[in-house]
């Protein structure tokens, strides 16, 4: 039997195969160590002289067995406090970098928005300057117009002749 096992970790604690392999053998070698006895060959007293022996093995056996098992535990205890510390750090910067990117990503809109407000602001201010013009040359077209002033009945000739009935009946 090796003296000090060795069991790989798990998250949870030791691996329950090999934990429960380690105690058969140890449940093995414990049977072999109890004399068989046979009170009828070799009479009471001797059988309970050579019991003594086997009955302080398995005390020690079981006394080793339960500091292996405390201090399974006690790694098992600290193994999931790790892990706990772990996770909660991981969760930590998780959370920093999503409010990290939430104010890049904001930060981001606001320039896109300003920029596309300015780009209006300049596209409405061009398009009012050139209606403004627009207007200028209708106004200027409108009062050369009136200048020259009403028109004329005979240009309506060209019109088809149902159409200068009607304007005819109109004047």
């Amino acid at each position: 039997m090796n003296d000090d096992p060795e069991f790989q970790l798990r998250l949870v604690g030791y691996s329950r195969r090999e934990v429960a392999e380690f105690v058969a053998e140890v449940r093995r070698e414990l049977r072999e160590l109890t004399p068989y006895q046979d009170v009828r060959v070799i009479g009471r007293a001797t059988a309970e002289r050579e019991r003594a022996p086997a009955v302080r093995v398995i005390a020690l056996a079981q006394e080793e067995a339960d500091r292996r098992i405390a201090e399974a535990t006690g790694q098992a205890e600290q193994t999931l406090r790790g892990a706990r510390e772990l996770a909660d750090q991981i969760l930590l910067e998780a959370r920093r970098r999503a409010a990290e990117l939430e104010s890049r990503v904001a930060q981001t809109l606001e320039r896109e928005i300003a920029s596309r407000v300015g780009e209006l602001a300049r596209t409405h201010a061009r398009m009012v300057t050139g209606l403004s013009g627009m207007r200028d040359v209708i106004s200027g077209l409108l009062a050369a117009d009136a200048e020259l002033g009403p028109l004329e009945p005979n240009i309506y000739l060209d019109l088809v002749p149902q159409q200068r009935e009607m304007l005819a009946e109109q004047m």
